[in-house]
């Protein structure tokens, strides 16, 4: 094995260790005017490295992701935790989302996912019809540890690294 891909190998652990040590994420959609709006929400991961949220039907960004199912998420390292505010570390995805049926039975692994990590509090939730399931499918990304350290993510489960190299 390769030093390239040790590194890479290593990289990819680091960015999911810091993604499951969130509990929220930004999410960006555009509304029916192709205006950018932001959000976020509680989420999930399953083991395909797909993203799931679990929305209200009333909040905008559900009727935008029905409607343009282009998303961008943010996972952001937390003001308090950061040297410094230029530089916190984050990961991005730009992703597919698709709205997930009620009673499927990814719809119940899902769910159990948010019971493991959300709790009791889960089932009020699922008890409200206006809720809706959505899996985002990352197809490219970047994962920035500070200043001049950016990487791009691509290929199967964004498992391919390259850095960014500056102009």
């Amino acid at each position: 094995m390769s030093d390239a891909t040790t590194t890479d190998e290593a990289l990819i652990r680091e960015a999911v260790a810091f993604r499951d040590g969130l509990a929220s994420i930004s999410i960006a959609t555009l509304n029916d005017l192709g205006e950018p709006e932001s959000s976020y929400a509680p989420f999930v991961v399953d083991h395909h490295n797909n993203v799931f949220v679990f929305i209200s039907g009333l909040a905008a960004h559900t009727a935008n992701l029905e409607n343009n199912p282009r998303a961008g998420l943010m996972f952001i390292e937390d003001e308090s935790g950061a040297a410094n505010a230029f530089a916190r570390r984050r990961l991005l995805y730009q992703c597919r989302a698709e709205s997930v049926a009620r009673d499927t039975d990814v719809w119940k692994a899902v769910m159990l996912l948010f019971e493991k990590r959300f709790g009791r509090f889960m089932e009020t939730l699922k008890a409200l019809p206006d809720f809706r399931l959505f899996r985002f499918v990352p197809y490219r990304g970047s994962y920035i540890t500070g200043f001049g350290k950016t990487y791009r993510l691509a290929g199967e489960g964004l498992t391919e690294v390259s850095p960014v190299v500056p102009n």
